[in-house]
């Protein structure tokens, strides 16, 4: 919206993409006008949204609430970085490596791509060997992944939605606490996103390069194909068949090409990208469950099962927080997903289609594995379906609030006090779990 500032006249500027071009459409309240100020007008209606500056961004009331969530986010990473000032749990293999990247130009654990191991050295390599150098990457990415979640949860479902479910991310100690560490969870998820977001927008060729950045972090993270390829099939198959050839040609080529670059930057040879791959696949068929010795649970594995159907979690004994999702948001990951697969059913709703994929091409990977190999899994591996369960709550959090006010029987104000009581539940979840609480004990000073 933007309003003259001499005869007061309202312009609604709205832009929409779809796959072939963008249009845009005018809305203007005028009273009067003279020639120079229509002419002025109308150049702020032909303005590109890239064109516009930051401060103008954030007088957009949407745009601020992102931006402060994402601000908020990077302060409490910035805060927790520095308070485990020894590595945790499947931090020690990576910084390890990354340290031996930088030093020796050596792989200590090849069965991994390199794309996360470099960005944990570059940090390193900026900062030193400390926990800021250790866990910067991981915590400019964290904020990444929050920004392109709230893009992508906007593109599909509208800003209600967006609020709700980043609010949820943000705040869930599970995806709080993972991201904070020098693990390469939130770099897959990142590049995910990332090329979510530019499908949403039919930019195939970006998206695919991105899902192969996602999947040069861990293999996993070409899992995306499927929540991808299964919404196109459903929703865009008619209208943009060769695109879809284009995503699927660049995720490849973007794989192949830069494989052998990313390994030369971090041994300095170049390797055969056919045996990398072989050496990874080998690597994830043998990981069962009785090849990890001692205590199970010390060793993080649980069955994807347990991920929802119990609220399982572990203590980080040295460091005094939980690995464990909040209670707000393990008592609905099978309602919300039952919605979405309802929302689909009743309505066809690209946002439950996309979120429905989502959730299922990581958690059932998994559960199959699992029954068929026998492959160990462990908690983190349910990070990316977990992101899925906070889109999904909050769309029903949105629908809840907008039809609450329809419904006679009730006084909707009770029905939007519970929502935000709801929230406020989840917040405190969250300091309770996160490595937020124990950090602030920490640095409190100590009695004299």
């Amino acid at each position: 919206m933007y309003r003259c500032g001499k005869c007061k006249a309202r312009l609604e500027v709205k832009y929409r993409t779809d796959h072939s071009n963008e249009f845009k459409s005018a809305v203007k309240q005028v009273d009067q006008m003279d020639t120079m100020q229509r002419t002025q007008i109308e150049s702020v209606a032909s303005m590109p949204p890239t064109r516009k500056s930051f401060l103008s961004w954030l007088k957009e009331g949407e745009y601020r609430i992102i931006f402060l969530i994402a601000l908020t986010a990077l302060i409490l990473h910035l805060f927790v970085i520095p308070y485990a000032t020894t590595p945790i749990y499947d931090e020690i293999p990576y910084i390890q490596e990354a340290k031996s990247i930088i030093q020796l130009g050596q792989q200590t654990h090849p069965e991994q791509l390199s794309l996360g191991k470099l960005l944990i050295a570059s940090g390193i390599w900026t900062l030193g060997d400390n926990p800021w150098g250790w866990r910067i990457a991981s915590a400019i990415f964290a904020v990444a992944l929050i920004v392109l979640f709230w893009f992508v949860c906007r593109r599909l479902a509208g800003k209600r939605t967006a609020f709700f479910a980043v609010f949820l991310l943000t705040f869930e100690s599970f995806i709080f606490n993972y991201s904070s560490l020098a693990m390469v969870e939130v770099f897959i998820f990142t590049f995910m996103l990332m090329s979510f977001l530019f499908y949403l927008k039919d930019r195939y060729i970006l998206s695919g390069i991105s899902l192969a950045l996602s999947g040069l972090c861990k293999i996993t993270g070409l899992l995306g194909v499927v929540a991808i390829l299964g919404h196109w099939l459903i929703i865009k198959r008619a209208k943009s068949p060769a695109n879809m050839g284009l995503f699927i040609v660049s995720v490849v080529a973007a794989f192949v090409i830069l494989m052998p670059i990313l390994d030369f930057a971090a041994t300095r040879e170049w390797l055969n990208p056919l045996h990398r791959l072989l050496v990874v696949i080998q690597f994830h068929e043998a990981k069962t469950l009785t090849s990890i010795p001692g205590n199970s649970l010390a060793a993080g594995e649980l069955s994807p099962w347990k991920w929802v159907l119990s609220l399982s979690g572990f203590q980080w004994v040295n460091w005094g927080f939980l690995s464990k999702i909040n209670t707000t948001v393990w008592i609905m990951i099978i309602p919300s997903m039952c919605y979405m697969v309802y929302e689909f059913v009743k309505k066809r709703t690209a946002f439950s289609l996309f979120i429905v994929l989502w959730f299922a091409s990581f958690y059932f990977f998994w559960m199959l594995l699992t029954l068929a190999l026998g492959r160990v899994t462990f908690h983190y591996y349910f990070y990316p379906s977990l992101i899925a369960v906070c889109a999904a709550i909050g769309f029903a959090l949105s629908e809840l609030w907008q039809k609450a006010s329809k419904w006679q029987s009730i006084d909707y104000r009770w029905i939007r006090f519970a929502i935000i009581a709801y929230m406020c539940l989840h917040l405190l979840f969250f300091m309770a779990l996160s490595m937020v609480r124990p950090a602030l004990i920490a640095y409190a000073p100590s009695p004299t």
